[in-house]
C-alpha cells in the first residue's frame, strides 16, 4: 500500500483532510491517508486495495498509526467504505525494541498488527513504529488472501529524509 492521493478521491480527501499534512508511505498496494497536525494520528481515507484497483473512499476515516505511542497503545477499529466494502484494524503495542537498519539503529514500538477484509483476506504482522521518522523502520507481514494463497515479507528501512 502507498499512502497517496488516487486522482478519483482528491476531492473527497480535501474535504475530509483540511489543516491536515498529507502522507507518503511505501506499504504494498495505494491508499490515502492524512495526519492530524494536533494529536500525529494518522488515518486512512481511502484506498485502492480491491481487486482491480478501484478506489474506494471511507465513509468515516480510521486512524491506521496512531500520533501518540505508549505501553497502552492499543485500537481496534472498522474501517467501511462508500462502496460497501471494509476493513477491521487491531493494532496492540508489545513494548519497545531496538532496530538496527543500515540508516542506523532506532528504538521503536513494536506492535502486533491485523487487518481483516473480503478483499485482501487476513493479514497479519508486527510492526516497529518510530516516533522520530514518522513510520515504521520495519515490519514483518503474513497475508492470507480469500484464495487461499499466502503471502509472506519482510521490509526494513534503507533511508529516510527524516533522518
Amino acid at each position: 500500500m502507498i499512502l497517496r492521493e488516487p486522482r478519483e478521491a482528491d476531492e473527497a480527501l480535501e474535504r475530509e483532510t483540511a489543516g491536515a499534512t498529507e502522507l507518503h508511505r511505501p506499504l504494498g498496494g495505494q491508499c490515502c491517508g492524512h495526519q492530524d497536525q494536533e494529536s500525529r494520528d494518522l488515518a486512512i481515507t481511502a484506498d485502492n486495495m480491491t481487486r482491480y484497483g478501484t478506489p474506494r473512499i471511507a465513509e468515516v476515516p480510521q486512524v491506521f498509526y496512531p500520533g501518540n505511542w505508549s505501553a497502552q497503545t492499543a485500537y481496534n477499529n472498522r474501517l467501511n467504505f462508500d462502496n460497501g466494502d471494509y476493513v477491521e484494524n487491531i493494532l496492540t503495542v508489545l513494548g519497545q525494541e531496538r532496530v538496527e537498519t543500515i540508516s542506523g539503529s532506532f528504538m521503536s514500538w513494536k506492535a502486533k498488527i491485523s487487518s481483516n477484509s473480503a478483499a485482501t483476506g487476513l493479514i497479519e504482522g508486527m510492526d516497529w513504529w518510530t516516533p522520530e521518522l514518522g513510520a515504521p523502520a520495519k515490519f514483518s507481514t503474513v497475508s492470507k488472501m480469500p484464495d487461499g494463497s499466502e503471502m509472506r515479507f519482510v521490509a526494513t528501512l534503507k533511508s529516510s529524509n527524516v533522518r
